[in-house]
């Protein structure tokens, strides 16, 4: 819908978009190892808001290159990052007997919502528009947050106590 040809959707979502991600994921581990996954868990979900709102750029400047470039460098390195802290914490929270039965449930669950969403998405943006789309997908952190708040108390960092559990 933006005007974009096949040529610069593959360089910028494949290729350059790709090594953002990458990047985001080292970031990700970097700030998990020096801070905790706690205090990353919230600065990954508010990222993740912020790089849908970054798609406003597309909407309101439909076939700049630069504002494509933009969205998908928030995209990818903010979905590399929360991805990363996300493993970290869902890592955590296995029992070493369990731990492929117990990843996998988890990331069936944290993929679960996007699942539903992402069916609907055509038709909110039909009813209203882009801009309203994006806005409304990052309001989408919300129940993240709260249920974040929920957790925060429960949530401990791996340390000398032993593994961390909520």
């Amino acid at each position: 819908d933006s005007g974009f040809d096949k040529a610069d959707i593959a360089t910028v979502s494949k290729l350059f978009g790709v090594w953002m991600g990458i990047g985001g994921a080292f970031l990700g581990g970097i700030a998990v190892a020096a801070f905790g996954f706690r205090r990353m868990l919230l600065v990954a979900a508010l990222g993740v808001a912020l790089s849908n709102l970054a798609f406003l750029l597309m909407a309101h400047n439909p076939g700049q290159l630069w504002a494509f470039y933009a969205a998908l460098s928030a995209d990818n390195l903010f979905q590399g990052f929360a991805g990363t802290v996300l493993v970290a914490f869902m890592s955590s929270l296995t029992d070493r007997n369990f731990t492929a039965t117990q990843f996998a449930l988890l990331v069936s669950l944290a993929n679960l919502p996007g699942k539903f969403a992402g069916g609907v998405s055509g038709y909110v943006v039909e009813a209203t528009s882009y801009s309203h789309f994006f806005v409304l997908s990052a309001l989408t952190v919300v129940p993240t947050m709260a249920l974040l708040a929920w957790l925060w108390p429960r949530i401990r960092e791996a340390g000398a106590d032993g593994p961390a559990r909520p």
